[in-house]
């Protein structure tokens, strides 16, 4: 996971979804980082991480499905674009549950 999104270094600069994917990665680790920070390690649950990735990650996989170019400018690009969003599709499986028992099981 963490190779397919260091990937989209290389294309930052003549992609927009890979800036967007980079993007919301960096944000979804400094909400966590917030969250660490103000509220201390035991809040960082998997719930907790699991609501970051629902939120930050949930429209980068709405792009990269809605946006499927059917001519990539380059091929290395559009095999990563599928990979991104196999990788983030996949994750949202687990976040989505994950986040959805942590809302109903802690009233806080």
């Amino acid at each position: 996971m963490l190779c397919t999104f260091a990937a989209g270094l290389l294309f930052v600069r003549n992609h927009l979804a890979a800036r967007w994917i980079v993007a919301s990665v960096v944000m979804s680790h400094m909400a966590s980082a917030l969250v660490l920070l103000v509220l201390g390690p035991t809040a960082l649950t998997i719930g907790v991480v699991a609501i970051n990735h629902v939120v930050f990650w949930t429209p980068d996989a709405i792009y990269l499905a809605v946006k499927r170019a059917s001519n990539f400018p380059a091929p290395l690009y559009g095999i990563w674009r599928y990979l991104m969003l196999a990788v983030i599709a996949f994750s949202l499986v687990f976040d989505v549950r994950d986040a959805v028992v942590f809302l109903f099981t802690h009233p806080e």
